[in-house]
């Protein structure tokens, strides 16, 4: 498939209604307003279409289509770049939704895009490479809503900010068990002198953000709270860093409001799997602990007091 071809998709695409798949649960705001609002500014109409390649891409069995229509989200992608940044530098109440918008669509394709193949190379980029660039984005995020949140509120984007959290949990002791278990691989390992009580304090720190992140629903925005020590830790690909942002995976996985998200879990949990199944019988039992968490289903407390006794004694 062509360029031309991709494109007649992403317009085709377009006349269905599947423009905006950002989330299944926004779709009537984000195929509304906010593409009357990208007809006024074309930052976000590039970036709505680069969103909308990706999510075509995402879901081609052929590897040549999906590379043809994810090589036209990145030429839509870096469209949207230069007049996106100049918009920044001014953000306004007439502006605003459409810079928020635009922001938190781009951060939604800069998280599928290096997971997909593309014309310009065969191998898909490692997962936690192509991922540790986005935490400065999602805390550029972060700034664009401190600015303007009053408008943001006061407009139709307000929606976003006062709707119930995708999947919010019922009960939150249901959450805590595994924090539980991402805690004790933490001490045993300070225990042993695998890592330093300076590496301890940042592995509870970032478990303790994780957890609140997942008692408030803000499993994406935990990112912007993550530390540099602990982006270091991943970046050198430490065991215990992974299994953590592995179990942040667990948690994407199960957003299925938001393909873009789940993409990404599946991809992370997938990758670290592999890994840390290499490492040593420690590792893959926490590995395995992490993988009954995707393959069961279940709530997560009954998941870890089903399993304790077996994977981490």
């Amino acid at each position: 498939m062509d360029a031309i071809s991709a494109r007649q998709g992403t317009l085709s695409a377009m006349k269905e209604g599947r423009l905006v798949r950002f989330t299944s649960r926004l779709s009537d705001l984000f195929q509304g307003y906010v593409v009357e609002e990208s007809i006024k500014h074309d930052f976000l109409m590039e970036s709505i279409l680069a969103l909308t390649c990706l999510h075509i891409a995402s879901k081609q069995e052929d590897q040549i289509s999906a590379a043809s229509y994810a090589s036209e989200g990145l030429r839509y992608q870096n469209n949207a770049v230069r007049p996106f940044h100049a918009a920044l530098h001014n953000v306004t109440p007439s502006n605003c939704h459409a810079i928020f918008a635009c922001s938190v669509v781009t951060m939604a394709c800069t998280i599928v895009s290096p997971l997909l193949p593309t014309s310009n190379h065969e191998k898909v980029t490692s997962t936690i490479e192509s991922f540790l660039p986005l935490f400065d984005f999602v805390k550029g995020i972060s700034s664009v809503v401190y600015i303007s949140r009053e408008w943001l509120e006061a407009g139709p984007l307000g929606a976003m900010f006062h709707m119930k959290a995708f999947g919010a949990p019922d009960d939150v002791a249901t959450i805590r068990p595994p924090f539980q278990r991402l805690r004790a691989l933490v001490i045993s390992n300070t225990a042993t002198g695998e890592i330093s009580p300076i590496v301890h304090e940042i592995y509870l720190q970032t478990i303790d953000q994780l957890e609140v992140a997942t008692i408030k629903n803000n499993t994406v925005p935990w990112l912007g709270f993550v530390g540099n020590e602990f982006i270091e830790e991943l970046r050198m690909r430490q065991p215990l860093a992974l299994i953590i942002f592995m179990y942040w995976g667990v948690l994407l996985n199960r957003m299925e409001e938001l393909w873009w998200a789940k993409y990404l879990g599946k991809r992370l949990i997938e990758e670290l799997s592999e890994d840390l199944i290499r490492r040593g019988k420690e590792w893959e039992k926490a590995t395995r602990w992490v993988m009954i968490l995707v393959d069961s289903g279940a709530t997560l407390s009954s998941e870890f007091e089903s399993d304790k006794t077996r994977i981490l004694r």
